[in-house]
């Protein structure tokens, strides 16, 4: 038997039960049942889950609506009723930190957030940062208490950690939440420290899983960093989306408040792009294709965006300008000036 825990497209959270089906010594198919959660069967008739609820305020807090990002959400929104431990995996830059932000406000608004960054333990010293975990452990009132970056920790410091999680006696519904790097096939087991706070285990998808979510994401960061005076015209957006982003939301954002910066007002275009995130692959252009990429790129941006003006100061037609960057796998079919 198979269970799992998923959003649907509506907003829904559904139990979902998987048994294999035999005929004879075969497995001829599996029976999937799907059923809305137990604590939402118990509610009146008609009423919006807690689960649900709960998902779609991470959903909303967050961004994002497509399948693996709300699977993920639908397991983040069964941790907000309960105060145990809390592990969050991903890759680097994925959003560990601000998934765990969301946590803490969601179940703790008025309450403290203390972070913990086990990478300091170098720098600090093992023993002045276990003293730091000691007085956050011991502090007096509710709150939330994030380790970060556990998998760095030497491992004669990860076993002291473990052991003062062990002796800890939560003051007033202290929610402790670890964050790590996914573990690799090679090292499936990070330690006993992190064991200690997977009672709850949420595991965050790459960006370039989620690339429905780009579009979103980038309207976000564009507001925060531009508010309403500044825009992203569509072929940025599908440039973005194409991207391999290897450092996932952490490096989308640099790149916007990178553009913001630059820009300020009007359209982010092409030309505000750093020319890598132009190429269709993680492979090296050829010399002669790279040199002809920043070209168009320098032009593009001395003429402000404007494609007409790009291809008067490079010396080509307009549509030869157009054939140029689909070729780069930009799709400008809909952007005219």
């Amino acid at each position: 038997m198979a269970e799992e825990t998923w959003l649907t497209g509506s907003g829904r959270v559904l139990d979902l039960h998987a048994r294999p089906v035999s005929d004879g010594d075969q497995v001829a198919g599996a029976l999937v049942e799907l059923a809305s959660p137990r604590s939402e069967r118990r509610s009146r008739p008609g009423a919006l889950g807690p689960d649900t609820a709960s998902a779609e305020q991470l959903l909303h807090r967050l961004g994002g609506t497509s399948s693996p990002w709300r699977h993920a959400m639908a397991r983040a929104a069964r941790v907000l009723a309960d105060d145990q431990p809390v592990l969050i995996s991903g890759e680097a830059g994925i959003g560990k930190s601000e998934l765990a932000r969301a946590l803490h406000e969601l179940t703790q608004p008025d309450t403290a957030l203390h972070r913990l960054n086990a990478a300091l333990a170098v720098v600090d010293g093992p023993s002045a940062w276990l003293r730091s975990v000691q007085i956050l452990l011991g502090r007096p009132g509710p709150g939330t208490l994030v380790f970060t970056h556990l998998e760095v920790l030497p491992a004669e410091v990860a076993l002291a950690l473990a052991a003062l999680l062990d002796e800890h006696d939560p003051p007033e519904q202290l929610r402790l939440i670890g964050t790590t790097m996914s573990p690799s096939r090679a090292q499936p087991v990070l330690g006993p420290h992190v064991e200690r706070l997977a009672v709850h285990r949420i595991e965050l998808p790459a960006l370039h899983e989620r690339c429905p979510d780009i579009p979103d994401l980038v309207g976000r960061l564009v507001r925060r960093y531009g508010g309403e005076l500044l825009r992203c015209r569509p072929e940025v957006v599908q440039a973005l989306a194409r991207a391999p982003w290897p450092g996932n939301i952490r490096q989308l954002d640099l790149v916007i408040r990178s553009a913001a910066a630059q820009r300020r007002t009007g359209d982010i275009t092409l030309a505000d792009l750093p020319p890598d995130l132009l190429r269709p692959s993680r492979q090296p252009l050829p010399y002669l294709a790279d040199v002809e990429l920043r070209a168009i790129v320098s032009a593009l941006q001395r003429a402000d965006g404007n494609k007409k003006l790009a291809a008067r100061d490079l010396g080509i037609s307009r549509s030869t300008l157009y054939r140029k960057l689909r070729s780069y796998r930009l799709d400008l079919e809909r952007v005219a000036y």
